[in-house]
Formats: C-alpha cells, structure tokens, sequence
C-alpha cells in the first residue's frame, strides 16, 4: 500500500498489507482511533500494515475531488515509478505495459510517459491510460 499525502500531493512511504479488519463505525471510535467515524452503523476498513518505509515521490493531485481517501496502483508500477521518480509510471498496470516502457527505455535516451485520464463508458469509472514517447537521440542528428 502506498501512503500518500494529499496535502503536499507526494506518495510519503509504502508498506505491505499484513491483514485487513472491518469494523462498524461504532467499534472503530472505540478503538481510540483519532478521527470519529461519520457513521457508527457503516463498516470500515482497518489495514493492518507491516513496516513502513520512508519514500519521497511527487505524485501530483491524484485524488483531487475524491472524498474515498484512495485510488489503486500495482505494486510493479509503484516500484517502478520510485525506481525512475516518475509519477505517472505509478499507473502501470501489466507486465506487458512493463515491458513496453522498458523496451522503449533501452533503445531511446529519453522516453516521456503521458496518462490520458477518461470515463470508461461501461462503468463509468474514471480510467487511465499509458502511453509511451520515444524521443530520439537529437544530438546525433
């Protein structure tokens, strides 16, 4: 899970997930957590992390707008966008799109990643796409 900060729009850490626990509002407040839950009749869901570890990657406004407190990455994107410090590689999604991005990575000195962000017209879910720019070696030419 990766932890980020909406304020400062950085992904701060990530740690893996030990457990998940659902709990209703009402004994989540008496947990001694520091937020009181809106609702004492809903189910929360408590994640049980392992270590965290410190990371520092500007990730942009991810989540402007969205009240969920979240939005979902693979764990190969986020290794790889701390790897590179490239936000938008975060939104990997396959091993396949890896492999693009990397193959293009070793034949061009420079590849720019560009996420098209749309509504997917079945679900209605907001949707992302990669797609990968091959830059040229211009100092060659």
């Amino acid at each position: 899970m990766a932890l980020y900060d909406q304020s400062s729009r950085f992904i701060i850490g990530w740690a893996d997930v030990v457990g998940v626990e659902v709990l209703l509002g009402e004994e989540l407040k008496n947990t001694g957590t520091s937020w009181a839950p809106s609702r004492p009749g809903q189910p929360y869901y408590v994640y049980r992390l392992g270590p965290i570890q410190r990371v520092s990657m500007r990730s942009g406004g991810q989540m402007k707008g969205n009240r969920t407190g979240r939005y979902f990455i693979t764990r190969l994107g986020l290794e790889v966008a701390l790897e590179e410090q490239e936000p938008q590689l975060q939104f990997i999604k396959s091993w396949e799109q890896f492999i693009e991005w990397k193959t293009k990575k070793t034949r061009y000195p420079v590849v720019r990643v560009h996420r098209k962000r749309f509504t997917d017209p079945l679900t209605g879910q907001l949707e992302s796409e990669l797609e990968f720019i091959a830059v040229p070696d211009v100092e060659s030419s």
